[in-house]
């Protein structure tokens, strides 16, 4: 049996949980109404319940002893699953006092109302579509089943062609990052969530009640929206701080600012108002609004015997949902739930919470620090940040497809650092080279060493990693235009044919809309800053890609700084109106190295690589930009219907957030594009099975 006892001397509307439909004698409430006696003499407790559906309430019998009358939940009482009400009426001769009305909640249950069905029913006339025969196909999917472990068969691609497993239908991914792999499917629609928050803080110190002592224990208001509790309980002592706070069902909430060394049965900031009772002792607490009233409440609570001294609360209620939306307060939720503590470091750390104190704020639009565009890279990780050398005895030269190619006789071994690579969490690949003599090096994040001389170079990261890129080449030998192919990928993906480095940068404008990521707004599609609509006439905000060899190049006489002119473009003495595949975008004539900026009409490139204007120049031949023009121009393009704009081998980047942000998006649930290379269906009739063998971290699919 459950028990739950109700004090009526506390007005206040709590949801009551009646159980399941069909339960009978399990739960049981306790209505103690000495309070009521005391006040308006003995007099009789009754109770109506109205159940969800109902048009009118009906009593219920209740047992009484000792000013406490109890109701046992029976089979009648939660025969309707839904959200009802209950109302108590204390009866003194003619004088009658009524409760507040509280909410009712019986939940589902399953009831047998005939034999079970087949379970695999319903799935095999989806995926057959009727042309097999429904008994033949469930004794083919339990021996799937049974191989699963043991044969490595996917039991639920046991059935139909390639082309038929494929799904038209959509996911939606809403998880905030900062680095990550792109996810598959190919992106139909997006936008932001996060780029900048609502700051609250929803607790005003000018609501607080004047000091006051209860039971033994003094709680002095500070007038700075702090309370110090002094003193011995002698009773459970509370001192309320708000009454009613309005916050809606659902939201998640940070509450904090209890001293540490609170616990439920000494001392510690509350809100009675949820159920189960929520409590902050210290450290503070994340949690959900279930009170369907939609309010909370906060009140320092002392219990009895408990002897305090000079306690300092600093009471705070946040509300997370309003502050970052729903999709990053469920996600900060979620950590809360899962490892306590961990939720709150992350709202305090993405919030910028480092004070103990912060004033009433009902909601105050902020910018999130730093963020400044989303990046997007490649199946190929390795970025080369070298230009053409001259290294140990010999030529390093980067070619047009970002391989190196060395030319030279060198005297001893040699290893030159050519670039990096950035990499979230995972397992990656660099192959295997065709021989020992020159190949690549990679250093791990542990800071081991490795080479692809003798085997394939595997990286498991399990926090995002910058990872530096070598090349090695041994003495004693001459070498004629050899090359090495600087390549990293992700494990599971199969093609390991060679592909220069890509990156696509597009930087957020002040309306965050986010370049590179489509954003529907009515009919029309942002996209890198352009607008089209599906009819396909469009307006350009941007130039085309653009080649940086084709500018006439100078070079600064007292810097390594080089400038070129280019008119009709938007200058930004803050950068992010010029993006390009090997500069960051950087401030007024890009002073720091490896920036580009646009300024008094010219492109401004600042590289310490280069001590010439020669060397510059000729580095340039794979440089693009893409720039914003000061007139809008129209273009015609194709109508569109969908879209696809990722490359699911590579990465996604949010550049310079201080927190995780996501963006809403809806993707084709692409099944071959996740699986890499399904094979077509074999042409002869039969009954086949997708099997997959997994070799070396690398899954391969046929058909048996």
């Amino acid at each position: 049996m459950t028990t739950t006892v109700i004090d009526l001397s506390v007005e206040r509307s709590v949801m009551l949980n009646l159980g399941r439909v069909g339960e009978n004698n399990i739960t049981e409430f306790v209505f103690d109404y000495t309070n009521w006696a005391e006040e308006y003499g003995a007099g009789t407790l009754s109770l109506v319940l109205k159940r969800q559906g109902d048009e009118e309430g009906y009593p219920k019998s209740m047992t009484t002893e000792n000013n406490q009358s109890t109701w046992v939940i029976d089979q009648t009482d939660v025969a309707n699953e839904g959200i009802g009400e209950a109302q108590l009426t204390y009866t003194v001769n003619s004088e009658i006092k009524k409760s507040v009305i509280y909410l009712t909640k019986t939940c589902p249950s399953i009831e047998p109302v005939g034999p079970a069905p087949d379970p695999y029913q319903s799935w095999l006339d989806q995926m057959i579509e009727a042309k097999e025969d429904a008994e033949n196909a469930a004794e083919r999917a339990e021996t799937a089943a049974e191989n699963l472990d043991t044969k490595g068969y996917y039991p639920d691609m046991r059935v139909g062609t390639a082309d038929n497993l494929l799904s038209s239908s959509y996911q939606t991914d809403k998880t905030p990052y900062i680095l990550r792999r792109t996810p598959y499917g190919a992106r139909e629609r997006g936008s932001i969530v996060g780029g900048s928050i609502v700051w609250n803080q929803l607790l005003d110190k000018g609501g607080y009640p004047a000091t006051q002592t209860v039971n033994g224990v003094t709680f002095t208001n500070n007038g700075d929206g702090t309370i110090t509790v002094n003193g011995t309980a002698t009773a459970q002592a509370e001192y309320a701080l708000v009454g009613s706070l309005p916050l809606s069902y659902g939201h998640k909430v940070l509450m904090m600012g209890c001293p540490s060394g609170g616990s439920a049965s000494t001392y510690a900031l509350l809100d009675n108002y949820q159920s189960p009772v929520v409590r902050d002792v210290g450290n503070g607490i994340i949690y959900s609004i279930n009170t369907v009233s939609n309010r909370a409440t906060a009140r320092i609570r002392v219990l009895s015997g408990v002897t305090v001294s000079n306690l300092l609360f600093t009471p705070q209620i946040i509300d997370l949902t309003l502050m970052f939306g729903p999709t990053i307060a469920d996600y900060i939720y979620a950590q809360e739930q899962a490892t306590a503590g961990a939720g709150v470091a992350l709202a305090k750390a993405w919030a910028g919470i480092v004070n103990d104190y912060y004033p009433y704020d009902a909601g105050s639009i902020k910018s999130v620090t730093g963020l400044t565009a989303h990046k997007m890279t490649g199946k190929n990780l390795a970025q080369i940040t070298i230009g053409d050398i001259t290294w140990n005895n010999g030529q390093v030269k980067v070619n047009d497809d970002r391989s190196i190619s060395f030319t030279g006789s060198p005297q001893s071994n040699g290893a030159r650092a050519i670039g990096t690579a950035h990499l979230c969490e995972g397992t990656y690949v660099v192959d295997k080279a065709d021989n020992t003599d020159y190949y690549l090096q990679v250093q791990a994040p542990d800071g081991q060493l490795l080479g692809n001389n003798v085997s394939a170079i595997r990286l498991t990261v399990d926090t995002p990693a910058d990872c530096a890129i070598r090349i090695f080449v041994r003495g004693g030998k001459t070498y004629d235009n050899v090359t090495i192919y600087p390549m990293i990928r992700y494990a599971d993906v199969q093609d390991a044919t060679f592909e220069p480095y890509t990156a696509h940068t597009y930087p957020l404008d002040s309306s965050l809309t986010l370049r590179g990521l489509p954003k529907l707004d009515g009919d029309s599609l942002y996209y890198d800053g352009d607008i089209y609509p599906p009819s396909g006439e469009g307006v350009r905000n941007y130039t085309g890609e653009e080649s940086a060899s084709a500018l006439t190049w100078h070079k600064n006489s007292t810097y390594s700084q080089f400038y070129a002119q280019r008119a009709g473009l938007v200058a930004d003495t803050s950068g992010g109106t010029i993006m390009c595949n090997r500069y960051a975008s950087g401030d007024a004539y890009a002073r720091e190295d490896k920036t580009i900026c646009y300024n008094a009409n010219y492109i401004w490139i600042t590289d310490s690589s280069y001590s010439t204007l020669e060397d510059f120049v000729a580095s340039l031949t794979d440089v693009k930009y893409v720039a914003k023009i000061v007139a809008q121009t129209s273009f015609t393009a194709e109508p569109y219907t969908e879209l696809q704009i990722c490359d699911p081998a590579g990465t996604e980047e949010w550049v310079g957030a201080s927190m995780p942000v996501g963006h809403d998006t809806q993707y084709y649930e692409d099944l071959k594009g996740k699986l890499e290379e399904i094979p077509d269906a074999p042409s002869a009739d039969g009954t086949y099975t997708l099997r997959v063998t997994v070799s070396g971290g690398v899954a391969t699919y046929s058909w048996e």
